[in-house]
């Protein structure tokens, strides 16, 4: 609902914004397999990076979107079929972010660092 009734513009412009996370969130899933299991303090900054940063970017990502789609509705060249496939591909990457959080929180990694202390584990 944010993003029908915000004005266009606003979302529009922070297009140089989405793709700058993108390519953050991009970078830290492909050096999440060199730190695999995230057992140390850069494993487990990168795969917070790359599942709450994903979040903000497919969600940014959607509204862009859906503003997107509100301006070609009024143009003639408008293409529902590929809007459509927009859409849902956004909707599902949104998704499977939530997903990939909730496997990771699931999986109760811990490990303890010199001082004892569990460095990553489940706050539930």
């Amino acid at each position: 609902m944010v993003s029908f009734t915000a004005p266009k513009d606003i979302y529009i412009e922070m297009k140089p914004y989405i793709q700058t996370l993108y390519s953050a969130v991009t970078i830290s899933s492909m050096l999440c397999f060199l730190f695999n299991p995230p057992v140390n303090i850069i494993g487990i900054t990168l795969l917070t990076c790359n599942l709450f940063g994903g979040m903000i970017l497919y969600f940014g990502v959607f509204l862009t979107n859906t503003q997107y789609m509100l301006t070609q509705v009024t143009e003639n060249n408008y293409d529902p079929v590929y809007t459509a496939a927009v859409m849902y591909l956004s909707t599902l990457n949104l998704y499977l972010r939530v997903a990939m959080y909730h496997v990771v929180e699931l999986t109760h990694i811990t490990q303890k660092d010199q001082s004892g202390y569990n460095i990553f584990k489940n706050f539930n």
